[in-house]
């Protein structure tokens, strides 16, 4: 796990922390910088187990997904849990 390991420094937690401050006002700053963090944070996590989990194209498409205005719009989205078919 050695390329996870060693994005786990002080210096990213305040980067992607001193983002959030444009979650609201300028959100392609933030989620930009989000979609950009997980994708090098599931490469290395390939990288580490010996697979590839991103391909160019699908890491390209996972970034423009996150930070597209239409995905911005958390407000729209509602979660629901899944239903349990068992009875208790």
């Amino acid at each position: 796990m050695r390329h996870t390991r060693e994005m786990a420094t002080l210096r990213r937690s305040f980067q992607l922390l001193r983002s959030f401050r444009f979650e609201q006002t300028h959100p392609e700053i933030f989620y930009g910088g989000l979609a950009e963090d997980t994708a090098a944070l599931v490469e290395n996590l390939g990288r580490d187990l010996g697979a590839q989990l991103f391909g160019g194209f699908f890491k390209s498409a996972f970034i423009l997904a996150i930070i597209s205005s239409d995905v911005i719009s958390l407000s729209s989205i509602r979660i629901q849990p899944p239903q349990s078919h068992h009875q208790i």
